[in-house]
């Protein structure tokens, strides 16, 4: 007579339908993810979700006031007094987002997938696309934490970096 362990299997991600996104999402964190197998990273990652909440504060991300306004095909994101507008694609069967964006005369695609948490939803993108488009701004070549997250993010690139938002 012997025991057995078995683990629960790991919990599908729940993808919102079209309609589910659409509407006023208010900002609640940063969260960051890896997707990967390697145990160094999964550590490294750890270790770098703590710094979110105060890179959001440095760049002045505020929980609770910004937020994204989702219609058919088009996202608002508001921070302050800071306002951008994108065009995206959404793949319900997948919670695949291809979002394309235009800053300062320059056109930019990220790749992102919404998820169903219990809180609200989850928007990751994937870091690499992210970092390799911040890597050109000022903001990221004076700031050493994240030019460090950019150097975890390439070394690893399944890890994926994003918000968790609520209905409002």
């Amino acid at each position: 007579m012997g025991s057995s362990t078995q683990t629960a299997p790991a919990s599908k991600p729940v993808f919102p339908s079209d309609s589910d996104l659409i509407g006023r999402w208010v900002y609640k964190s940063l969260d960051m993810e890896y997707l990967g197998s390697d145990a160094l990273a999964s550590m490294a990652v750890t270790a770098a979700k703590s710094q979110l909440s105060s890179l959001a504060t440095k760049f002045g991300i505020a929980s609770g006031r910004d937020y994204i306004d989702i219609e058919r095909r088009k996202a608002t994101v508001v921070s302050g007094e800071r306002k951008g507008e994108a065009r995206y694609t959404y793949i319900p069967s997948t919670g695949q987002m291809i979002i394309t964006a235009e800053h300062n005369k320059q056109k930019y695609t990220i790749t992102a997938w919404v998820t169903v948490r219990e809180d609200g939803i989850a928007v990751m993108f994937k870091a690499v696309e992210l970092v390799a488009i911040a890597s050109t701004t000022k903001q990221y070549q004076e700031n050493t934490t994240l030019q460090a997250l950019g150097s975890l993010v390439n070394s690893y690139p399944e890890i994926r970096i994003g918000a968790i938002l609520a209905r409002l």
